[in-house]
């Protein structure tokens, strides 16, 4: 059977993963931003049900079956390739399929932040499992059952035909981005210095009209609660570098990486840009009133209040 011999060989293949600042070991590694090669995850045997949650994605949300179809608001969208997966990404999110830890029998499937740990490295087989790279549990949809019907979660890998996974390709969303103001000036925009590279910094500048040249520099997508920022129609987003930065810090363009805590933002109700787990948050210098920098957070400093607003 295909699958033990997958398992077996991907034990060796968890003992070489790459750690996060080992840069150009990552970037082979990690799937980018909103990828255009999303897919959609169904049953071998029912391919009108997909895997995901209509729930707004967030820490331990759980996963179920639902129509592929349905009207509703539907997160199923993932971000997975055939071989071994360092995350299977929630596509447009930083939230990722998880096991929990530790992984086991009947344990139930969720959504968790990103980041490179054993619970989220999955190995998708050429007979269609999902498996625990190095491990004996498989993604199953028939763990949790009662009278709505099963949800899936993980079971010791078998030749069950409750453990094969289809995938189908999806197309996101295009995204039309909005320009980043300091504190609802919307004469001013987060521009980068250059062209799209890794290293570029952000200042705030004059916003340029739709249609004009450079004025697609000027579009970020950015949402609230946890997430990347990404520069619209790239795969480039902000970056702090580390995730506990010093004061003064610039705030740049780099790579985007699933699970990257210096890319790891969250625009909060009161419209600061902090990042995730950390104690600093974007800022503008005050002696220039360009520079865009990093400063120890402070929810009355009108240099870290950002609001956002559609390209006119």
């Amino acid at each position: 059977m295909i699958l033990t011999f997958s398992i077996l060989v991907t034990a060796a293949t968890a003992l070489a993963a790459p750690h996060l600042h080992d840069t150009h070991l990552v970037s082979r590694a990690l799937a980018p931003g909103f990828d255009a090669a999303a897919v959609t995850l169904s049953p071998a045997n029912n391919p009108n049900l997909c895997l995901g949650t209509l729930d707004p994605p967030g820490n331990d949300v759980a996963l179920y079956l639902i129509s592929c179809d349905t009207s509703e608001t539907f997160w199923g969208a993932w971000d997975i390739q055939p071989g071994n997966n360092v995350n299977v990404r929630l596509s447009g999110t930083n939230f990722c399929l998880d096991a929990g830890l530790p992984p086991k029998n009947n344990g139930p499937a969720k959504l968790y932040t990103c980041f490179q740990v054993p619970q989220q490295q999955w190995y998708y087989t050429p007979d269609l499992h999902i498996a625990i790279t190095g491990g004996n549990q498989c993604l199953d949809y028939e763990v949790i059952c009662g009278l709505g019907g099963c949800a899936p979660g993980t079971r010791n890998c078998g030749s069950s035909n409750a453990q094969s996974w289809t995938s189908k390709a999806v197309s996101p969303p295009p995204s039309t981005g909005v320009q980043i103001h300091l504190n609802g000036d919307t004469t001013k925009c987060l521009t980068p210095t250059g062209p799209y590279s890794n290293g570029v910094p952000l200042v705030f500048s004059t916003c340029i009209k739709k249609g004009q040249t450079g004025a697609s520099l000027q579009l970020f997508d950015i949402n609230r609660g946890a997430g990347q920022i990404k520069a619209t129609g790239s795969n480039f987003c902000l970056d702090s570098t580390t995730q506990f930065p010093p004061n003064g810090q610039g705030l740049k363009l780099w790579t985007c990486y699933s699970g990257l805590p210096q890319q790891n933002w969250y625009y909060t109700g009161d419209n600061h840009i902090a990042i995730t787990g950390g104690t600093a948050c974007a800022d503008v210098r005050r002696e220039d009133g360009t520079t865009f920098q990093v400063w120890g957070c402070s929810g009355t400093d009108p240099q870290q209040v950002f609001t956002t607003s559609a390209q006119s």
